[in-house]
């Protein structure tokens, strides 16, 4: 629950947050990610990959901004939106990064509370 404090790191000390749970017996991690992607994207698939896991992650998402969004993504959020929020090709691109590292990837509107698990 202190990881929130390094959200402005980008990832940053994840690998010995890691690390220390593995020592203490932990196996599971739970990560919340944004639906953007960047810098951060490729250090956490690649710490990710290393790991045993399972790990679950959460995308968070104040609703999606492209229309039409493709047809994959719409039945994964199940409905469109209109508020402003990350891109549906950003959304689409953390995915799809994630997904072969995780075991599970979830999408969670931070607007509406509404968790989406893809199909």
């Amino acid at each position: 629950m202190r990881s929130v404090n390094t959200r402005d790191r980008a990832g940053t000390g994840l690998e010995a947050l890691l690390t220390h749970g593995a020592g203490e017996g932990l196996k599971t991690c739970i990560l919340f990610v944004p639906g953007v992607p960047g810098a951060w994207l490729d250090d956490i698939v690649s710490i990710l990959g290393r790991r045993p896991g399972p790990f679950r992650v959460l995308i968070g998402v104040d609703g999606i901004s492209s229309h039409p969004l493709r047809h994959w993504l719409r039945r994964l959020l199940l409905k469109e939106t209109q508020a402003p929020g990350a891109p549906a090709e950003g959304v689409r691109r953390v995915f799809e990064a994630l997904s072969p590292v995780a075991a599970e990837v979830w999408m969670l509107d931070r607007f509406t509370g509404e968790t989406i698990l893809p199909q």
